[in-house]
């Protein structure tokens, strides 16, 4: 009896140490970041520097996570920005279509550090962590036909919500005791073929738009 209670009272204080060291561990972080959008559709067919370049839009967001320890966080995301593509810029001037679609998100996320980065490593000057989550996403595309509409696309002129996931890799700079400054590259997944207001009639012209970009991100930490 004695030793089961010895055995008990031994696991009982390791849990506790080891929650208490996990709540030392942990700290918030809270965010302004700006970035920029890209999409990949019916419009969008070429990813190549020149027309990324060309069609590059900006996004705002802000953000809030905790840390739980150095190599986990969860937190939540809203971020509004547009993108843009034009017919011109993908081989394709004499369709004539060009869109402007303002994107807003809500999104939750998980973070991963490859490199122990947290609160008792001011020392550790670097990280990198890989991001992945998903949320809420509305859009509202504005589409321009220069010339005549194809017979073959179904146009989609309003506004419109679903949901999207993503993945990102990312860098993380501790430039004071408390200031962490990112740059990371996400990109999203999404269940529409209509971002960019219309879709194209056929077999093999179903995939989803996809969109991502790349963010520089400022935040403060709480311990």
């Amino acid at each position: 009896m004695v030793g089961r209670i010895a055995i008990i009272t031994t696991v009982l204080v390791t849990l506790s140490s080891a929650l208490y060291a996990q709540n030392k561990m942990a700290y918030s972080e809270y965010g302004i970041a700006v970035g920029t959008l890209n999409y990949s559709g019916d419009i969008a067919t070429d990813n190549g520097v020149a027309a990324l370049a060309n069609e590059v839009r900006p996004d705002f967001g802000v953000y809030a996570l905790r840390n739980f320890n150095d190599w986990f966080a969860m937190g939540a995301e809203v971020h509004y920005g547009w993108f843009y593509a034009n017919d011109v810029n993908h081989g394709s001037p004499n369709r004539g279509l060009q869109v402007s679609t303002t994107v807003t998100q809500i999104n939750a996320f998980m973070e991963a550090n490859l490199i122990r980065f947290g609160k008792y490593h001011y020392d550790r000057k670097f990280g990198l962590y890989l991001k992945a989550g998903g949320g809420f996403l509305a859009y509202n595309p504005t589409l321009t036909v220069a010339n005549l509409l194809p017979e073959d696309i179904i146009l989609y002129p309003n506004s419109y919500s679903g949901t999207n996931f993503f993945g990102g890799l990312g860098f993380k700079f501790r430039v004071g005791f408390k200031s962490i400054l990112r740059v990371e590259t996400t990109f999203h997944s999404t269940g529409s073929d209509h971002m960019d207001g219309f879709e194209r009639m056929g077999a093999g012209e179903t995939e989803n738009d996809t969109y991502g970009g790349i963010r520089i991100a400022y935040s403060l930490a709480v311990f």
